[in-house]
């Protein structure tokens, strides 16, 4: 994952139960570690795309897998943007929130485009 990433990586989680703001590639991978120590078998992957360019994409993905003998499951929206050919960074939205997922992946776009 480390090679695929900017070091500024940037991951805004907007959900009401997670992490926030975390800045940096280091910060996020140490985060995301956690979810693996806690589930070694758990998968993060897109379930469809709702809008793709060159900077990034919009999709809704889940991530699931076991925890203390217990299925799990989490439904998300998620903005991934590029610069550089490299992941910049993701934001995650709730379901209800798509609107403004896509509002953020246009903004970026523009940024993108100046």
């Amino acid at each position: 994952m480390r090679a695929t990433m900017r070091d500024d990586y940037l991951f805004h989680d907007h959900r009401r139960t997670g992490p926030g703001r975390l800045e940096g590639r280091d910060g996020y991978l140490a985060w995301i570690a956690t979810l693996f120590e806690r589930s070694s078998d758990a998968i993060i992957e897109p379930l469809y795309y709702v809008a793709t360019g060159a900077h990034g994409h919009v999709a809704v993905g889940h991530t699931l897998g076991t925890h203390d003998g217990g299925e799990f499951e989490s439904v998300f929206v998620q903005v991934v943007f590029y610069r550089d050919d490299r992941r910049a960074g993701a934001e995650l939205f709730e379901l209800d929130d798509l609107d403004a997922a896509l509002a953020r992946y246009e903004a970026l776009r523009t940024e993108a485009a100046a």
